[in-house]
């Protein structure tokens, strides 16, 4: 998913920024890598049920995160639809059946 972030994020940046949008989602993906077990270590530290307050605020964060897609801009449209030079990579990606 965290590949999928950072290619989206460097796709919306203009050319321009894109070492920015690059340093932006490397810092987001470390960030989150390094205070996801800390913030859990303390839910299941100092929180109630210690078991369970982890996975519950680990399904909201997601389901937060899902509700964020409808905003993320439709990037590629008709896919499906590729020449001829570009048909093989098209099978390869997996765009169109083959």
């Amino acid at each position: 998913m965290t590949g999928t972030a950072t290619a989206t994020l460097t796709e919306l940046i203009p050319a321009s920024a894109s070492r920015r949008a690059s340093l932006a989602a490397t810092a987001a993906n470390m960030g989150g890598l390094g205070l996801g077990p800390l913030i859990a270590g303390l839910f299941a530290q100092y929180g109630p049920h210690p078991t369970v307050l982890v996975f519950q605020v680990y399904l909201a964060v997601l389901a937060a995160a899902g509700l964020c897609l409808f905003l993320v801009p439709i990037l590629v449209v008709n896919s499906w639809l590729c020449g001829e030079a570009e048909f093989q990579a098209c099978q390869v990606a997996g765009s169109l059946p083959v």
